[in-house]
């Protein structure tokens, strides 16, 4: 086989066992389907949280060992005190946290305008949709650690692309992350 073709089947083993595009195409799936659209983008957000947390906090490992004490919400409040989130991130996270807390507990689940529109006014993006509103809370979280999250989640991406032919820098740009304005 020539050097400059990928493996095929090499390649979809990558990409069924990457994070990110395991997310990103969960996302997709579930766009129209209000709480699953809420309990997937809270599962992505928790696990960004939760790489800030122990890229940034001193009690990392505290943390990790007492998850019932240090849970999603101590996390958002400890990363929103040590002006690792902003404003706008801590409470549209939070917001949406409260969502999902809805979402899980209810036996009949819709997603209210009111709280909808909450979440835009405080994350202060755009999004015609739940879907595409979510995403760019998402990015702008992603954005602003992209370095971080490169590290714990592109990894097979980066190879894959690399498969493709496609630089490492270019990877974000086709994938998930819009650009900043």
């Amino acid at each position: 086989m020539p050097e400059n073709k990928i493996n095929a089947a090499k390649f979809l083993e990558a990409m069924e066992k990457d994070t990110f595009f395991r997310v990103s195409t969960e996302l997709s799936n579930v766009k129209d389907q209000p709480r699953a659209l809420i309990l997937t983008t809270n599962g992505f957000l928790e696990m960004m949280v939760g790489t800030l947390a122990n890229h940034f906090l001193k009690c990392k490992k505290i943390i990790i060992d007492n998850p019932a004490i240090y849970t999603y919400a101590i996390r958002l409040v400890l990363l929103y005190e040590k002006d690792i989130l902003t404003e706008e991130q801590y409470g549209s996270m939070d917001l949406l946290r409260k969502e999902r807390n809805r979402a899980a507990h209810e036996p009949i689940y819709e997603m209210n305008d009111d709280r909808l529109s909450a979440i835009q006014r405080c994350a202060k993006l755009p999004g015609d949709t739940p879907y595409e509103l979510f995403t760019a809370i998402l990015s702008s979280l992603w954005n602003d650690y992209d370095k971080i999250f490169d590290k714990v989640y592109l990894k097979r991406s980066v190879e894959m692309f690399k498969m493709l032919g496609v630089p490492g820098s270019q990877l974000t740009d086709v994938a998930f992350k819009p650009k900043k304005d």
